[in-house]
């Protein structure tokens, strides 16, 4: 039979019914197997790894970028666990970039040191300062060197629930316009019918404040000041918690700007080489006084932490530091340029709002522009523990925002 064919012949598996469908399905499955495996291949192609020490993290997304480097999301995968970090990259490109950069983790290993700051104590409230887990130098092609920096990942920062309690509040103006009266209202009316821009209670400052004073403490007793404490550089965890009544989380972190202290000013070289650190390194709307205008003969403390601590505990309730922004007699704010006249000004307070005269005379404390008249930490402690008790038979929440509705205008208290 010169037509015969093998019994294992593509082409009878083809002719034949029954096996022309198995043949078809073994090459389709074949085909989606090597789709597979290229698709494997080109992904773990595509995968950076980073080796800390005894640590591999895969870079999964950008979180944010600055002039010194980057900060990633990265995962440890360990057997069939994986762990979650921010890893923090820096980029020395001159002598002056490494210095700041060995500054920076000098300054956390000397205050790890100092108290327990292992991962496992996050879910206690014995960190206050964010913990750097481990460091590393790597060096890229271009012999760019590079310090990687891992942390523990937090869910945001206080100027994230800031930036959302503000665009919730323009949205509220916005869709309100229609009905807002064209003057402002008179101060007899109930402020519970007024539509108030408050990013945190009274009761979730003052829970955020403890942590951040004893976070001050720490770094004042390890010879450091952090020169640039802002909402941006405090970091928050529990923040479902929180909308539950619950505390929230938070840490004081990035020490890249930290600088020694006292600094005594002995002559005009020195003045001019600390405003030109400050304006590097401190973000203006929360720069103290004597970080804007200094003469020879003064001694720079750790005094200047606490107004920037004021400035943070005011856009905490109000959504900006007092020294950055106005509010318009219709509710609206307009953002202003912070400068050395202006924090000089009378500070400001909203009319209207929902903290009590302890709170506002606290800040005010804080806010004092002359350096050795600010009130200790120690003291706002004191006064924060003693004002926590009282509120406490309060029904106080952690809510973010407001939902009143009406005008708001400011005067000067």
């Amino acid at each position: 039979m010169d037509n015969e064919q093998p019994l294992n012949s593509p082409m009878l598996l083809t002719n034949s019914s029954s096996g022309g469908g198995f043949y078809r399905l073994f090459r389709s499955f074949l085909a989606y197997v090597q789709y597979f495996i290229t698709r494997l291949l080109t992904f773990f192609s595509c995968l950076k790894f980073i080796q800390i020490n005894q640590k591999y993290v895969h870079l999964i997304r950008l979180l944010g970028e600055g002039s010194y480097g980057y900060v990633w999301l990265v995962k440890e995968y360990q057997g069939t666990t994986t762990q979650t970090y921010a890893l923090k990259q820096l980029l020395v490109r001159e002598k002056e970039q490494e210095l700041l950069m060995k500054k920076e983790v000098e300054a956390y290993q000397k205050i790890q040191n100092s108290y327990d700051t292992s991962i496992l104590s996050l879910q206690s409230r014995k960190n206050y300062i964010l913990p750097l887990l481990d460091v590393a130098y790597s060096q890229r092609k271009d012999g760019l060197q590079i310090a990687n920096l891992l942390f523990p990942l937090m869910e945001g920062n206080i100027q994230d629930i800031i930036n959302t309690c503000l665009d919730n509040y323009q949205s509220s103006l916005r869709s309100s316009s229609s009905s807002l009266p064209s003057t402002s209202v008179s101060s007899s009316s109930s402020s519970n019918n007024r539509n108030i821009l408050e990013p945190f209670t009274e009761q979730a400052n003052l829970q955020i404040a403890i942590s951040l004073i004893n976070g001050l403490i720490i770094l004042h007793q390890n010879g450091y000041t952090h020169r640039d404490l802002c909402p941006r550089n405090i970091l928050i965890q529990n923040k479902q918690g929180a909308l539950r009544g619950k505390p929230y989380m938070a840490m004081i972190g990035d020490l890249g700007s930290v600088a020694p202290y006292p600094i005594k000013l002995t002559n005009r070289n020195d003045v001019t080489r600390l405003l030109e650190e400050a304006s590097l390194h401190s973000s203006p709307p929360y720069r103290a006084p004597e970080l804007w205008s200094a003469d020879p003969g003064m001694i720079i403390t750790e005094t200047s932490d606490i107004w920037s601590l004021g400035c943070t505990l005011y856009a905490m309730a109000f959504g900006y530091s007092p020294y950055e922004s106005v509010r318009t007699e219709d509710g609206r704010l307009r953002l202003c340029e912070p400068t050395h006249v202006r924090i000089l000004a009378p500070l400001q307070f909203p009319q209207y709002h929902n903290y009590s005269n302890q709170f506002i005379t606290l800040i005010k404390q804080m806010l004092e522009p002359i350096p050795n008249k600010r009130i200790s930490l120690t003291n706002a402690l004191n006064i924060i523990h003693n004002m926590e008790g009282n509120n406490s038979s309060k029904d106080n929440d952690n809510r973010i925002g407001s939902n009143t509705n009406a005008a708001v205008t400011i005067i000067v208290k």
